[in-house]
C-alpha cells in the first residue's frame, strides 16, 4: 500500500519476528518481556491498544496455570532476540548474561495471566554435564524440528538446544539448570 504507520506500544521494542499464524502476529523482544502485535487485527481496526499484548517471564511456581506476581517467581534477566517456533507456535528468546538462558513462552488463552514460561540455562559447571561450559547467548533461530540455535558470544561457540531431549519441562525442579541434556555446544574454529 506504500504506507508506513507507527504503532505505539506499551513496551520497549527491539528485535522482532512474525509468527506462523493466521493473525500475522509480530513478536517483539521488549527488554524484560516478550510483546506482540496482532497485525491482522490492527489492519482491520486501527486499534493499537486492543491489538497488542505482552508477558513478563515468570515460573508458574504453584502450578495453577496462572501467573500471579505475588506468588510466582520472576525469571531474572532480560530478553534479546525473539523467535516463534514453526513447530508448535511457542515463542523463544535469548536471555544474555552469565551463563545466560533461553526462555520459552506459550501465551495461553488469557495473556498475560496465562503466559507460561520455561527457562533453560546455558550449561556452565552443571554437575550433570560438567564437560559443557558456555555462556552469553545472543541471536537465536529455530529450525523446522523445533531445535533452537544460538551463538554463545562469550564462550565462542555455536549452541543448539533440543527441548525434546529434556526429562523435566515444568514443576518445582524446572528452575533453569534442569535440562543440560538438551544442549549441544560446538566451538567456532580459530582464535576466540
Amino acid at each position: 500500500t506504500k504506507t508506513f504507520k507507527l504503532i505505539p506500544t506499551c513496551f520497549r521494542s527491539h528485535h522482532l519476528n512474525f509468527a506462523y499464524d493466521s493473525d500475522r502476529t509480530l513478536y517483539i523482544e521488549g527488554g524484560q518481556l516478550i510483546g506482540w502485535i496482532n497485525t491482522k487485527q490492527y489492519d482491520a481496526t486501527g486499534d493499537a491498544v486492543a491489538s497488542q499484548g505482552w508477558c513478563a517471564p515468570y515460573f508458574d511456581t504453584n502450578g495453577d496455570g496462572k501467573i500471579d506476581p505475588k506468588v510466582d517467581q520472576r525469571i531474572q534477566g532480560g530478553t534479546y532476540s525473539v523467535q516463534p517456533s514453526p513447530k508448535d507456535g511457542s515463542v523463544w528468546a535469548a536471555s544474555p548474561g552469565f551463563p545466560g538462558k533461553l526462555l520459552r513462552m506459550v501465551r495461553g488463552s488469557n495473556p498475560p495471566e496465562t503466559c507460561g514460561f520455561e527457562a533453560y540455562n546455558v550449561p556452565y559447571k552443571n554437575p550433570a554435564r560438567p564437560e559443557l561450559k558456555g555462556y552469553l547467548p545472543r541471536g537465536i533461530d529455530i529450525d523446522s524440528n523445533g531445535v533452537v540455535w544460538t551463538a554463545l558470544a562469550g564462550s565462542s561457540q555455536l549452541a543448539s538446544f533440543d527441548r525434546s531431549k529434556c526429562k523435566t519441562l515444568t514443576g518445582p525442579t524446572a528452575t533453569g539448570d534442569h535440562c543440560p541434556e538438551g544442549w549441544t555446544l560446538s566451538p567456532f574454529p580459530g582464535p576466540n
